[in-house]
C-alpha cells in the first residue's frame, strides 16, 4: 500500500495512516484486519460508543459487523429506521458530503429526533456517521460514533477516515471474496454470482455472459440445493463441478462456495476419463441413482445397452462398482448439469 501522509499535520494522524499501513499487508484475516484499524481509528476519534454498519446489495439491508458502546436497540436503529428519519443523514446523502458531526450540520442536531430520543438519553453529546465508499466509489456502508463532547469527533478525523475509507471497504466488502475468484479465470471462462435464493447477482467490475441456458440451470441448482449441508453427492446436494453440452462443445460448471452464495464458473473443456458423450450421459443418470430401467427410459435406450455402457464407463474410471462410481462422479464434474436439477 503506497501512501502520502505529507498532507496530515498531525503526529499521530501520520502515526495511524502509516500504521493502518502496515495492517493492510500483514496478511491479517479480514476480521483481524479490521479489528486493528479500528483500534487504530480510535486513537483519533475518542468515540464511547460506535457502530460500522455494512451494506448487503443482496438482501438491500445493513448489518453491523463490528460495535462497542451501544445497546443491541440502538444497532438495531442505525441498521434500519436511522438512515430513513435521521435529517443529518440525508441531508449528507442528499448533499453528496462524506460525513457529519453534530458541529457541521446546517441545523441544532441535538434537537433532531435522532439526538433526542437515542443519543441524548444515552448520555451523549457528540457523535458522527461517516458514509464508507470503496476504492470505485461503491457505497459499502457507514461508520457511526458517539462521543461525550460536541467536539468530537473533529472534521480533521472524518476527513482521515473518509481518506482511508476504501482500506476499510476491502475488509467488509461482500464482493471481495467472489472478486477474488473471478481474477483467477482463465480467458475462456465465465462466471456469474448465484445468492443462496438462486438469483444472479450482477458482481461490480465483471459482466455475466450470454450462456442463458446455463445460467438458468444452475440458478435452479442453488435454489434447490444450495443450503444443503455436507461435502459430497450423497450428503450435500451441491455438485463440485458437472457438464454441459453448449453450442456443439462441452462446458465444465463449477459450483465454488462463497459466504454469500455460490459462484458458478464455466468454459469448455473435454469429458472426464474419456467419455463419449453418450458414456457421460449414461454414467450421469447412474450416479444420481438411476437404475438400468430408468436410465434406459430417460435416453431411450434398451436395459442391455445401458448395462453395456456402465461395463465399459467402470472400466474406463477403475471403478469397482456402481456405489464408487457415484463416489468419484461427484468430484470429477462427470454429473451433467441438467440431470442434476431434474434427479438429483
Amino acid at each position: 500500500m503506497k501512501i502520502d501522509n505529507a498532507h496530515y499535520t498531525s503526529p499521530s494522524q501520520r502515526r495511524v495512516l502509516s500504521n493502518i499501513a502496515s495492517i493492510a499487508a500483514e496478511g491479517h484475516s479480514c476480521e483481524q484486519a479490521l479489528g486493528l484499524v479500528l483500534e487504530e481509528l480510535h486513537r483519533l476519534v475518542p468515540w464511547a460508543a460506535m457502530s460500522l454498519s455494512v451494506y448487503d446489495p443482496i438482501t438491500r439491508r445493513h448489518r453491523s459487523i463490528a460495535s462497542s458502546g451501544y445497546s443491541d436497540e440502538t444497532i438495531s436503529y442505525l441498521d434500519n429506521i436511522y438512515m430513513s428519519i435521521d435529517p443529518a443523514y440525508r441531508w449528507i446523502v442528499r448533499s453528496n458530503k462524506p460525513y457529519f458531526n453534530w458541529e457541521t450540520t446546517e441545523f441544532d442536531y441535538s434537537k433532531s429526533v435522532s439526538a433526542r430520543n437515542w443519543w441524548l438519553p444515552g448520555g451523549y453529546s457528540g457523535g458522527s456517521t461517516s458514509y464508507l465508499t470503496s476504492r470505485s466509489n461503491r457505497y459499502i456502508g457507514n461508520l457511526h460514533t458517539s462521543t461525550d463532547s460536541r467536539k468530537h469527533p473533529s472534521t480533521d478525523a472524518l476527513q482521515f477516515i473518509d481518506d482511508i475509507a476504501p482500506v476499510l471497504a476491502t475488509f467488509v466488502d461482500i464482493w471481495q471474496e467472489p472478486r477474488a475468484l473471478l481474477r483467477n479465470l482463465r480467458p475462456d471462462e465465465c462466471a456469474a454470482f448465484i445468492d443462496r435464493d438462486g438469483n444472479i447477482q450482477a458482481v461490480p467490475g465483471f459482466s455475466c455472459c450470454a450462456k442463458s441456458e446455463i445460467h438458468e440451470l444452475a440458478c435452479g441448482i442453488v435454489k434447490k440445493y444450495g443450503n444443503a449441508r455436507g461435502i459430497d453427492v450423497l450428503g450435500q446436494r451441491m455438485p463440485l463441478a458437472c457438464w454441459h453440452p453448449c453450442d456443439e462443445t462441452i462446458h465444465q460448471v463449477q459450483f465454488k462456495m462463497c459466504t454469500r452464495g455460490w459462484l458458478v464458473v464455466h468454459g469448455t473443456t473435454d469429458l472426464p476419463f474419456s467419455l463419449t458423450v453418450r458414456q457421460a450421459e449414461v454414467c450421469s443418470l447412474s450416479a444420481l441413482g438411476l437404475t438400468s430401467s430408468q436410465i434406459s427410459a430417460v435416453l431411450r435406450l434398451s436395459a442391455r445397452t445401458v448395462d453395456r455402457h456402465i461395463e465399459n464407463i467402470l472400466e474406463k474410471i477403475a471403478a469397482s462398482n456402481r456405489a464408487a462410481l457415484a463416489r468419484l462422479a461427484a468430484t470429477t464434474g462427470v454429473m451433467r448439469l441438467s440431470d442434476y436439477l431434474s434427479h438429483g
